[in-house]
């Protein structure tokens, strides 16, 4: 769904404008929020004791032990590959995932890296950690994703032919995989999804496919992440590059880093997964809640799919024709935090201010309308009533008018 260039821009900023003006010791001041944006739950101590309790009797703490091997066995499983199969490696963060990729593809230094504009910082860090250079491309409106076909048109576009595309999973929502491989098979460009948001929706490829485990995402350990992988082969490269390019030996033979899961965070990955259906559920529920509550809402849109066919760890959604800054500015004032979990683009920091891109129109517009609701476990229905509530009131549906009325 995208917006109609007819739509009445409705007369939020008139209003914020008129209540700010004056000196600043008239302004409106926000109230305290009651209702966080994000509360994240981790295992409490008797779901992680008899795991902790196997770190003791080994004292092996780290360096691919006991634990995090059964993790990357049990993520392997998760994601239906075959018994055995060598198809997970454990990183300590989402991003060194990243990074570990895009070295274990021995890149040319310094070639282009295109991914969008509209994605987490950490995208770009990545890029840039792994010696590669960021270009920026739109996304697509309706998926807020990179689009295959998309990219094919503005390579022509680009300083030079990128060594590799990175499309990010909007939030958690499903990348199409199936179709990434073909473009990177018809097209000899290599290709890293960034799903750090997508623990639910991964389909395990013969691409990388990164998935954070931070403790914000819907399967969190603190810290960690870990790439998926069917290509046996780049997982084991992988494994050496996240332990200082070390192989069989003590003998670095390419360059790495240390980006090794520890034990303590694999004990933590083994209990969440012991109660994920569980936990799903509950995320589930939440996502319906919104979904239903929006569901004919004509300004309000969520991802296709958000609430049916999986869930993320934040409650994002687009307010057509809405300023995203103010809309969080009236919230804040019924104490209800929100967050612009994207900032306003890789474009916007000024780390990456000078970093090339092609035209950003669509990224443009999802930054400026784009807003994430509180979305937490322990959401109770009576505060996801009184944020539905609140952004009623904020958020007035207009009709769309039909092109030839």
């Amino acid at each position: 769904m995208s917006a109609d260039p007819a739509l009445i821009r409705l007369p939020l900023q008139a209003e914020l404008t008129r209540l700010d003006t004056g000196s600043a010791a008239r302004r409106v001041k926000s109230p305290p929020t009651d209702i966080p944006v994000a509360l994240p739950l981790l295992p409490r101590w008797d779901e992680l004791a008899s795991w902790v309790q196997q770190i003791d009797r080994s004292r092996v703490y780290t360096n691919r032990g006991p634990l995090g091997n059964e993790l990357e066995a049990r993520l392997a499983s998760h994601y239906g590959c075959l018994p055995g199969s060598d198809a997970v490696c454990l990183t300590a963060s989402g991003t060194l995932g990243l990074v570990a990729s895009l070295l274990a593809l021995d890149l040319e230094p310094g070639s282009i890296c295109a991914l969008p504009s509209w994605t987490f910082v950490a995208s770009a860090d990545a890029v840039v950690a792994a010696g590669l250079v960021p270009y920026l491309l739109d996304v697509d409106l309706d998926s807020w994703a990179l689009a295959p076909e998309h990219v094919e048109a503005q390579i022509a576009n680009m300083p030079q032919p990128p060594s590799v595309i990175m499309p990010v999973s909007p939030f958690g929502a499903p990348v199409d995989v199936r179709a990434w491989e073909l473009f990177a098979r018809d097209s000899g460009i290599a290709v890293v999804i960034d799903a750090a948001a997508g623990f639910d929706s991964v389909v395990a490829s013969s691409l990388p496919t990164v998935v954070s485990l931070h403790a914000t995402k819907t399967l969190g350990v603190g810290e960690g992440g870990f790439v998926v992988c069917t290509d046996q082969r780049l997982i084991k490269r992988l494994r050496e590059i996240t332990n200082y390019g070390f192989s069989s030996m003590r003998v670095s033979h390419r360059l790495g880093l240390n980006a090794k899961m520890s034990e303590y965070h694999a004990a933590i990955g083994l209990a969440q997964l012991e109660k994920w259906r569980a936990t799903r559920r509950t995320w589930l529920r939440v996502a319906r809640f919104y979904r239903d509550a929006f569901r004919d809402h004509p300004q309000i849109e969520y991802l296709p799919g958000y609430g049916e066919d999986w869930i993320g760890s934040t409650a994002v959604f687009r307010f057509i024709g809405y300023s995203a800054a103010d809309v969080a500015e009236r919230l804040r004032r019924y104490n209800v935090d929100s967050r612009r979990w994207w900032h306003r683009g890789i474009n916007h920091h000024p780390a990456f201010a000078h970093t090339a891109a092609a035209a950003l129109d669509n990224a443009e517009c999802l930054a400026d309308e784009v807003l994430g609701l509180p979305c937490y476990l322990t959401l109770r229905t009576g505060s996801m009533r009184a944020i539905v509530d609140a952004v009623r009131k904020i958020i007035t549906p207009v009709p769309r008018i039909e092109s030839g009325a």
